[in-house]
């Protein structure tokens, strides 16, 4: 090998490309489905928490949420609009761009070209489910009365699959970008 292509050839494979997409898929499965925030609601008086609980039937007792579990519960709330704009950008959007990541490390999709660009689009969108779970959390944080947010651990496997994608995405455009180069019939 000589001195001035070894730093042109990436040090990475489709093998590697591949292993980080089941890890963000696996990642991805445990982090929907697991608690991944505990809400504690307060108003900030408990003689006023237990009238409205009286009043309303509410409890104020804490509620452990899974991704998957929130959205079915603004789902069955009536908060169709939250719960479409999760579904799709938390849950269906890093679906779908872990698939097509896999039938593209397999080589088992035609037209190569048309859907890394595609999946190039998906990339723009996908930390939008991070910024959506952020303002969640932000926004219950900053509830009057002491309602607290706690993140839990559903939420960490979640970003790691988030991470493991982005770099499952990045790698395989550089390597698509360098057998292209190497293959401009390609």
């Amino acid at each position: 090998m000589s001195d001035s292509t070894w730093f042109t050839r990436p040090i990475f494979n489709a093998d590697h490309v591949l292993l980080l997409t089941y890890l963000s898929a696996v990642t991805f499965v445990i982090g929907v489905l697991a608690p991944m925030m505990s809400l504690t609601p307060r108003l900030g008086d408990p003689t006023l928490e237990q009238f409205v609980g009286i009043v309303s039937g509410e409890s104020f007792t804490p509620r452990t949420l899974s991704l998957v579990g929130g959205i079915q519960s603004l789902f069955v709330h009536g908060d169709i609009l939250i719960g479409l704009i999760l579904l799709v950008f938390s849950l269906l959007f890093p679906l779908g761009k872990l698939l097509l990541l896999l039938g593209l490390c397999l080589e088992v999709l035609p037209h190569r070209t048309h859907f890394m660009k595609i999946l190039s689009l998906i990339g723009k969108w996908s930390l939008l489910d991070v910024v959506v779970i952020a303002v969640l959390v932000v926004s219950f944080k900053t509830f009057p009365g002491g309602t607290r947010i706690t993140p839990l651990w559903g939420t960490y496997v979640f970003a790691a699959s988030i991470v493991l994608s982005l770099l499952a995405t990045m790698l395989i455009q550089t390597l698509e970008e360098s057998t292209t180069d190497q293959n401009p019939s390609l």
